[in-house]
């Protein structure tokens, strides 16, 4: 992933309800989307639900990411480093994992109702590329996994999903990038959105 990522340091997640430009209002579905990650993706962490982080070594605690760079060269994006490697980083569309040390970069959405979510959207790998050895694109639902996609390196074709799924308030949901054997050329398109 390109360079320039930096910026302040990140602010305890604050969540809220899906507010106005936090979510997706177009194709009639006003009254059912609750959250959309394109949409969603901004400076604050857990505005509109949505934090931006990563599981060390692949595991639990969620960490979020400490800088937010306005002004990257791949466009806004959360950061772990202003040098580069490691390439840990969310944007609005694109997320992109670290190895070594492994660390799985996570979107992570926490619900703000309880009762049955629909969950649909679209991974893959973000540019055709000439090498690399392709990603781990999964999601987990209050941790456990309920959704899992192995990407070649030059799939930009990629897959949709549709899943559905129950929660509560509080319980979290996390779109997770993970890297093959190492994190070259691992930058990866995920979006979502939430519904119900």
């Amino acid at each position: 992933m390109p360079g320039g990522f930096g910026g302040a340091p990140s602010e305890a997640p604050v969540y809220e309800p899906c507010a106005p430009g936090c979510c997706d209002a177009g194709g009639g579905l006003e009254a059912t989307i609750l959250a959309d990650s394109v949409h969603g993706f901004s400076a604050t962490q857990g505005k509109c639900g949505w934090s931006f982080g990563y599981l060390p070594l692949g595991l639990e605690p969620f960490t979020l990411l400490p800088l937010y760079d306005a002004a990257g060269e791949a466009g806004p994006a959360w950061t772990v480093s202003t040098s580069h490697p490691p390439w840990l980083a969310i944007t609005s569309t694109e997320q992109h994992p670290r190895t070594p040390p492994l660390a799985l970069v996570d979107r992570r959405w926490t619900s703000t109702v309880s009762g049955s979510i629909a969950m649909r959207g679209h991974v893959a790998r973000a540019a055709t590329v000439a090498s690399g050895d392709g990603i781990v694109a999964s999601i987990r639902v209050a941790g456990v996994e309920v959704w899992r996609k192995q990407l070649a390196f030059d799939d930009t074709a990629g897959e949709n999903f549709e899943l559905t799924s129950q929660v509560e308030v509080g319980t979290t949901l996390d779109f997770i990038v993970a890297p093959g054997g190492n994190e070259a050329y691992d930058l990866t398109t995920f979006t979502a959105k939430i519904s119900r």
